[in-house]
């Protein structure tokens, strides 16, 4: 697998030492290029390259959702995917800020008013937030072999049907954008679930993705809590046993059975 690296090392275990091999994350540089530009850099899992740098620009707001994406160049050797869209050009006088996202990972200030407010009529029940989670954790199996990535899926129509983990929170992310993406799924009524902390960067991706739901195992930023409630998103935080924080929009989650006084 490609995401996992055999190294040998040695253990030390309760007074005893032995030379082993054990299993690492495997960490690439992926460069994404549009029309053989380069338009950027990212620490990454070195699989599911196209969905990662499809979903980087898009999140990253550098090309649209409604951009007519041509065709892909992928060189897995080189770790570069190259992107085809007719007549882009890229956006002006964009203002960086460094983020709390591992890997290169940017947002920009001037997005935050280019974003709607997410009036989607998507309701879910506090059993299917538990449901989703847990499944996430069933699927991390790179996780549990080597403890070094992160998750992330979406909750489409009653299921987790799509699942991705990477070294960073903002890669999973972006791979689970890409592919939907791809697959032309409605956003609008899905719930992005991850293993990771919440920040504002992941708010502002899924605003500008439409997406209406944020669901994670982690806790929110106090940035985060502040966007979502601004862009309308509702934001689910601690999912872990019987008990979650519903830190914005909490009518989008409907209690059924789970209430108890």
């Amino acid at each position: 697998m490609r995401d996992i690296t055999e190294v040998k090392i040695r253990r030390f275990n309760d007074g005893h030492t032995e030379d082993i091999v054990d299993l690492v994350a495997a960490e690439s540089v992926l460069t994404i290029q549009v029309n053989g530009e380069r338009q950027g850099l990212t620490m990454c899992s070195p699989s599911h390259l196209k969905e990662l740098a499809l979903g980087y620009l898009l999140a990253g707001g550098i090309i649209s959702t409604a951009t007519r994406v041509t065709g892909f160049s992928v060189d897995e050797e080189k770790v570069m995917v190259n992107v085809l869209v007719p007549e882009f050009r890229a956006l002006p006088n964009r203002i960086p800020v460094r983020t709390s996202g591992c890997g290169l990972g940017e947002v920009y200030l001037e997005a935050l008013s280019e974003i709607g407010k997410n009036s989607s009529p998507l309701n879910l029940t506090i059993e299917q937030l538990f449901s989703a989670v847990t499944t996430l954790g069933i699927q991390s199996h790179i996780f549990r072999q080597t403890g070094g990535v992160h998750s992330a899926g979406l909750y489409h129509v009653g299921e987790l049907g799509m699942f991705f983990e990477d070294i960073g929170r903002h890669n999973a992310i972006d791979k689970v954008l890409g592919c939907a993406f791809l697959q032309e799924i409605d956003l609008w009524m899905s719930a992005l679930v991850m293993s990771g902390r919440i920040s504002s960067e992941m708010v502002l991706k899924a605003g500008r993705m439409r997406v209406p739901v944020l669901v994670s195992r982690s806790a929110p930023t106090s940035l985060a809590v502040d966007l979502a409630g601004r862009l309308g998103i509702t934001l689910v935080g601690f999912v872990r046993g019987r008990r979650l924080n519903i830190y914005t929009c909490p009518e989008r989650v409907l209690a059924t059975t789970f209430e108890r006084h």
